[in-house]
């Protein structure tokens, strides 16, 4: 019997055996193996589950963290960037949208350059049309240049990249 086992039997007359079969000492050995090894696994349970639970509060520190990267943090000190006060998912939208304004004025700005360089060719070209008009009614004028180089009055000698001649 084991230590203070004993105290637990209700009261009786027992008889302990000295020789027991060879086949029931096995027996014996096997259930003795899994008490011991079911008393160890009761005596490791608290320490497993005091890992597990450790592991699950740090898991836990560790998901505040990234959420409130993204999420911003609100305690975040006064010198803390824009960044770590609104979180990453409101300064990437503010970002964004900032980069969208600029786009778009971008954008517009370049159409308006596009239509003005066209109105621009456009005159050019209507000049030099009614130059041509000038020339053919009242004759040519003289187009020397004071270093006594011929000008040319074409559009696209004017204006580069025009295609009206």
């Amino acid at each position: 019997p084991y230590p203070q086992e004993t105290s637990t039997w209700p009261n009786g007359t027992y008889r302990i055996r000295g020789t027991i079969p060879a086949n029931w000492q096995e027996t014996f050995v096997v259930l003795q193996h899994q008490l011991a090894s079911a008393s160890a696994a009761l005596v490791d349970q608290p320490l497993e589950l005091a890992t597990r639970k450790q592991m699950v509060k740090n898991s836990q520190a560790t998901l505040d963290q990234r959420m409130a990267e993204l999420n911003g943090n609100p305690n975040a000190p006064a010198d803390a960037g824009d960044i770590v006060r609104d979180g990453l998912v409101a300064s990437v939208r503010k970002y964004e949208s900032l980069r969208d304004q600029q786009l778009s004025t971008v954008d517009r700005l370049r159409r308006k350059m596009i239509n003005e360089y066209n109105r621009l060719r456009h005159t050019i070209s209507r000049c030099v049309e009614m130059a041509d008009v000038l020339e053919k009614e009242y004759g040519q004028p003289d187009s020397r240049k004071p270093d006594g180089t011929v000008q040319n009055r074409t559009a696209s000698s004017i204006l580069p990249g025009s295609s009206v001649e």
